[in-house]
């Protein structure tokens, strides 16, 4: 019974997977072959199925679907390492494709508190070569950082904030309103 159930599962998983590629390649339906794996992820909740949903996503240039699915995909990791490879990739899709500096800056330093043992490895370096990438979006985040500190949003250890991903997801930023020339409050909170 227990191998037939098993067996079902890869059947099931296999009709899924072709069943998005046909709505994909030959009907030319991306929506569709999105459903197809949005059930087959449901079904089979696994990092590689999200990450087919990532790619179906990314090949049709739908950033705000990619960029759930990443999100879905981390939450399914079941290491430290696969978490932070997948943040890594949700940072550099707001950096790249979403132009959102800001969380991109919050993404990549996620990143690195998911493996911090990797700061001098793969992820690391990339996360760190995506930060120095992002120079001017820091520059400009330093003094929110400051006024964070100073308003007592951000712990601080001997100095230094307990962790700095926490930190930028409680800044409050100021922006003007187009709109109305008056300015606004907005929390940011990074999608994490």
């Amino acid at each position: 019974l227990l191998e037939r159930r098993q067996a079902d599962a890869v059947l099931v998983e296999r009709l899924l997977g072709e069943l998005a590629t046909l709505h994909e390649e030959k009907l030319k339906n991306p929506k569709a072959a999105a459903q197809a794996l949005r059930r087959l992820l449901d079904v089979q909740p696994l990092v590689a199925n999200a990450r087919a949903m990532v790619a179906l996503h990314l090949r049709h240039q739908d950033w705000p679907a990619a960029l759930q699915s990443l999100l879905e995909g981390r939450g399914l990791a079941t290491t430290q390492t696969e978490r932070a490879s997948l943040q890594l990739e949700i940072a550099q899709l707001h950096e790249q494709q979403l132009s959102d500096s800001e969380a991109a800056v919050a993404d990549y330093l996620h990143a690195l508190e998911f493996e911090p043992a990797d700061q001098r490895g793969a992820i690391g370096s990339s996360a760190r070569r995506g930060l120095e990438q992002l120079d001017g979006a820091m520059s400009r985040a330093a003094p929110l950082l400051a006024d964070a500190v100073r308003d007592g949003l951000l712990p601080l250890i001997d100095g230094a904030m307990t962790t700095v991903g926490d930190a930028v997801r409680r800044v409050v930023v100021q922006r003007k309103d187009p709109r109305r020339g008056r300015r606004r409050d907005r929390r940011r909170e990074a999608t994490l």
